[in-house]
Parts: C-alpha cells; structure tokens; sequence
C-alpha cells in the first residue's frame, strides 16, 4: 500500500492563540449577529411585503441558514483555520476561489463596517441631533477599535454580554407584544386584512431583508481557531443556533406582524429607530419608556455587530496571509493594536 501521510496546519504561525471557551464560542453563535437588520430592516418589509410575507420570508430564510450552519460547523471541527471558509475554499474548491472569496470578503467587512458605523448615527438621533455626525462616527470608531485592542479574550467577553443582552431583551418584548398591554386583543387582524401586500412581487422584495439580518453567523467559524477544544465546543455552539433562529427570527417577526400594521404611519418616512416596528410597538401600547430600551438594546447590537466585522475581517486578512495570498505584514498584524489600527483607518474614510 501506498501513500502520502500529510500533517494538517492550523495555523500555528498566525500568532493566533487557544484561549476561549465553549461559553464565549457559544454566545457569539447566539447573538453576533443580531444587528440593525432584524431591528430596523423589517419595518420596510412589513409595509412592502405585508405581514405574511414577512414572516414567510424569515422562515425561509432561518431554514436556509441552518443547513449552512450544520455545514459550517462541520467544516470547523475538521479545518480550525484563522479564515475559516476561505482557506476551507482553498483547499476543497481551488486556490483560486479562496483568493477571490478571501478578498471579497474583507472588502465586505470594511464596507460593512462603515455601514455600521452609520447606523450607530442614525440610532442616537433618536436621542439628539445635536451632536456632528463625524463625532459620532469617530467616537465609536475609537471604542470598537478599544474592544478588540486587547487579547481576543476581551473581546469575546463583551460579546457574552451584549449578546445576553439582547437575547434577554428580545424574550421580555415577545412577552410583552403578547401581554396586550392596551388590552385589546389584536389576534391576526392584520394578516386578514392583507396579508400578502403587493402580492408575489411583494413577498420577493422582502427575501433580501431576511437573508441580510442573518448575515454574519458564520462568524462562529472564525473565532473556532482560537478556542481551546474546537471539536467539542463548536458541536455545542453550532447546536445552539436553532434558539436564535427560533426566537429572535421567528418568533420576533411573527410578533411584529401580531401588533403593528404594514399601514402604520410611523413606519413611514422615519429614519433609524424610529421607524422601528419594535419602537412602534410599544409607541403604539403607550409605553414609550420601552421605546426608550428597545433603542438603547439597538444601539448595543450595532455596536456588538461592528465589532464583530472588525474581529471577522483581521481574520480574513491574517488567513490570507497564512496562505501566502496577503502580505506576510499581514501575520504581524494579527497583533491586536497594530491590526485594529491598520484596518479601521481604512474603514473611517467610506463612513465619514
């Protein structure tokens, strides 16, 4: 019998090191993602797409989402890799195709990343306009290069809470759409009325929405490189994801089509949270002081999301370069001053 025995690289000279737990790993899978999509996204769809549409859409979606997930999680156990997905299409498709994926994908990252920043903008306006939109940009610029300036440690801690925070505050508002708290029972008023606006047409309008509020779990495949046992941790946390898909997803746009109309003026002509479904809900109840959180929980999901697009794109490029596909400096930045520096400099410009 004959053969070639080949010892896997994961990366060992990436500088890169296993130091988080199934915990942090599990959390990020949970709540990373959750950012202006699902929060601020539905209220176009909604008056787009109708309230049938849009539920259909997430459902569609969710279901999308978890088969690639199950694949993602596989992939994980058998390549850790810093880049995850494209050193994985490196490998298994052709060098080639990683370069392209690798390259678009950072790219993705910084753009999304100014498209974050922006978000966070329009979010405090709902507080104040008073403030300069460049101060803003620039003030949160700084605080998420300070969150993942330390040891990647830090920077999954800060995920943990932010992503208990939403997750926990996504739980109280289901309750409290389903509480009536202005006691008259809505029911699926506004899915008889008109369920499906604009028809077929309609409910294609809303597909990309759906599809952009889950962008991101695939994040749970970068940081599996730098957890201590990733073929235990990542069956946990990939396990998980049915919980976020359940009851953010599902569950919260079901909720939303419950109590606010795809005719509601308030979902017309504002910008940022305002215009909120969820805002417009508790507007709607006489609760403004819940209004008042569920923004404060939005601009914590920008914030969270936007760092997590600066941890997903230093990977790329550190990936990238392990491969010989990036420049070897790349490697040097993987430390954590120098990276985040280097990058966000490059994001600051598109945002401002």
């Amino acid at each position: 019998m004959e053969g070639e025995i080949e010892e896997l690289d994961h990366g060992a000279d990436t500088q890169l090191h296993r130091t988080l737990g199934t915990r942090h790993l599990t959390m990020v899978a949970l709540g990373s993602a959750i950012g202006m999509g699902m929060w601020l996204g539905t209220s176009t769809s909604l008056v787009k797409g109708g309230p049938a549409a849009l539920f259909i859409g997430f459902l569609l979606a969710s279901s999308l989402v978890w088969a690639i997930n199950q694949a993602i999680g596989e992939m994980a156990v058998l390549y850790p890799l810093p880049s995850a997905f494209v050193q994985w299409t490196s490998i298994v498709i052709s060098p080639a195709a990683g370069f392209a994926l690798g390259w678009g994908y950072w790219m993705a990252y910084w753009i999304s990343m100014a498209n974050e920043l922006q978000a966070v903008v329009t979010i405090l306006n709902y507080w104040t306009d008073t403030v300069p939109t460049a101060a803003w940009i620039s003030i949160f610029w700084v605080v998420i290069i300070l969150i993942n300036v330390w040891a990647v440690r830090f920077f999954a801690e800060v995920e943990v809470v932010s992503s208990t925070i939403k997750f926990s505050w996504m739980i109280i508002v289901i309750i409290s759409f389903l509480a009536a708290p202005q006691g008259d029972a809505i029911g699926f008023r506004y899915w008889k009325e008109n369920p499906f606006t604009n028809g077929f047409k309609g409910f294609l309008s809303v597909l990309p929405t759906c599809v952009f509020a889950m962008a991101g779990m695939e994040n749970t495949a970068f940081v599996a490189h730098e957890v201590v046992n990733p073929r235990r941790s990542m069956p946990r946390a990939i396990s998980s994801i049915w919980l976020r898909l359940g009851v953010f997803y599902i569950v919260g746009s079901l909720m939303i089509t419950v109590v606010v109309s795809p005719r509601d003026p308030n979902l017309f002509g504002h910008e940022g949270s305002d215009g909120s479904p969820f805002v417009v809900a508790f507007k709607n109840a006489g609760l403004p002081s819940m209004a008042h959180i569920t923004n404060a929980v939005i601009f914590i999901s920008v914030i969270s999301t936007a760092s997590v697009t600066a941890y997903g794109g230093s990977r790329t490029i550190v990936g990238l370069a392990h491969i010989h596909m990036a420049p070897s400096v790349s490697v040097q930045l993987a430390f954590p001053s120098r990276r985040l520096i280097y990058r966000n400099t490059i994001v600051l410009k598109p945002a401002e």
